[in-house]
């Protein structure tokens, strides 16, 4: 049994470092850099949190898409239109 917590499924900018590139993706971990670096030398950067590479694998299981789509194939709609 894993006693540990989940991980989170979205991180605020101002959490979010470059070491979490893993996590977020590359384009995420810079404005969180930004965020955390900029905004206090008064460098007017907008909030905001980035989706985790977990929560994406968490959806896929959860709707039980397969891994990969076969080549060719157009994409099934997941979600419906608003």
């Amino acid at each position: 049994m894993n006693l540990s917590s989940p991980p989170p499924f979205i991180k605020w900018f101002a959490g979010i470092t470059i070491t979490d590139i893993p996590s977020v993706g590359g384009k995420n971990a810079s404005l969180g850099e930004m965020v955390r670096e900029l905004t206090g030398k008064g460098v007017k950067v907008p909030d905001g949190f980035a989706i985790t590479a977990e929560a994406y694998r968490h959806f896929i299981c959860e709707v039980r898409l397969p891994p990969h789509s076969p080549k060719g194939r157009r994409q099934q709609r997941i979600l419906p239109r608003l």
